[in-house]
């Protein structure tokens, strides 16, 4: 279900282009240096959610990526790094923009929430099974 959600909302903002012109891994390359990482190859990837394209989902996608890279600037976790940068560099200029990216890297959390939640269950059935 997280994972269809995430599919859906990339979809919806793969056609959508960013003003800045800037993409996937220009995005992800500007996370990266906000916060002083080096040393990391950003590399083009085939398929869904391609990450060097100049749409908005690319730019969020990418931008969200790399944010695992940083030791979280502020404390905040990827989603809000990636959001953070994208807005002060000026590679998404515009509400319309900002709320898409915030859309994407939602539906991608909800997939981290998922797995959580699918282990936490297994683990609850390890348990009970040892009860048995």
């Amino acid at each position: 279900m997280a994972a269809e959600q995430l599919r859906s909302t990339f979809h919806r903002f793969a056609n959508v282009g960013v003003r800045s012109g800037y993409s996937g891994a220009q995005a992800a390359q500007a996370v990266l240096q906000s916060a002083g990482v080096e040393g990391v190859r950003i590399e083009r990837h085939q398929g869904f959610l391609s990450d060097h394209y100049d749409t908005l989902a690319a730019v969020a996608v990418a931008a969200h990526e790399a944010g695992h890279a940083t030791p979280g600037p502020g404390g905040l976790p990827a989603p809000g790094v990636a959001l953070a940068v994208l807005a002060s560099t000026g590679i998404v200029s515009t509400q319309q923009e900002s709320d898409g990216v915030k859309r994407v890297l939602d539906a991608a959390a909800l997939t981290y929430v998922a797995a959580a939640a699918a282990s936490l269950l297994q683990l609850i059935d390890l348990v009970l099974r040892q009860r048995r």
